[in-house]
């Protein structure tokens, strides 16, 4: 009865019409079509899955793909962001092997792609490892139930999981300059060469010693005042 008294927001296609048989494809909501190219998660499953032939190493875990605008020029293109399990042999043949793999599996794209006339070639950055189960528990909504946006018409996933990136990465080079800073001063003290403002978050200032209590002779009164 849910399957048709209910938007499930998904897209299907039919392998068998006797007897009826689906396979699911993606979802109504994830897709790219900024620049008319009606990019769906089955063509960028596809795209992927040969570009991933090709390089014979490659193998890809989570992904999201969102348009870039470029506004002066008229034009625009694909951003990847991609998380793989092993990264290609090289990436930047990797992402010529994508972009020609979704041409060949989506005409639209290959349209808006010839001589660069509206699309430019895709760009693809790599995610480190467990960057997309990072942003789904820091959004709330780690489980079953929920799943990375693969395809979106905007780039509100993109940024987001690039600026959890790019603050991972921060984290990553404050944590080796301190190391650093400690092997220079052979284990002194190093934190008073940091300044404190420009931390976003500074660190708590030092508590101070509490002065040590004293026994009183046998027999002594405590002092007043």
């Amino acid at each position: 009865g849910g399957l048709y008294r209910y938007i499930l927001g998904d897209t299907v296609r039919f392998t068998s019409l006797y007897p009826h048989r689906i396979v699911i494809t993606g979802r109504t909501k994830h897709f790219i079509n900024a620049f008319g190219e009606e990019v769906m998660v089955a063509n960028a499953d596809g795209a992927l899955a040969e570009a991933c032939r090709r390089d014979g190493k490659a193998r890809v875990s989570e992904y999201t793909a969102a348009p870039c605008f470029f506004l002066d020029e008229g034009k625009g293109r694909h951003d990847w962001l991609i998380e793989f399990e092993t990264e290609p042999r090289d990436l930047a043949t990797f992402s010529r092997d994508l972009d020609d793999a979704l041409r060949q599996l989506n005409s639209d794209y290959d349209a808006k792609r010839y001589e660069d006339m509206t699309l430019l070639p895709l760009s693809v950055e790599v995610a480190p490892q467990g960057l997309f189960h990072r942003w789904l528990e820091a959004e709330g909504k780690l489980g079953g139930q929920h799943k990375v946006p693969r395809l979106a018409n905007s780039r509100h996933y993109l940024d987001a999981l690039l600026r959890l990136r790019d603050g991972i990465a921060d984290c990553v080079d404050w944590y080796f300059y301190l190391l650093r800073l400690c092997a220079s001063n052979d284990g002194r003290p190093f934190l008073r060469h940091i300044r404190l403002r420009n931390l976003r978050h500074p660190p708590p200032a030092p508590l101070r010693r509490r002065p040590r209590l004293r026994a009183l002779p046998s027999g002594s009164k405590p002092r007043r005042g």
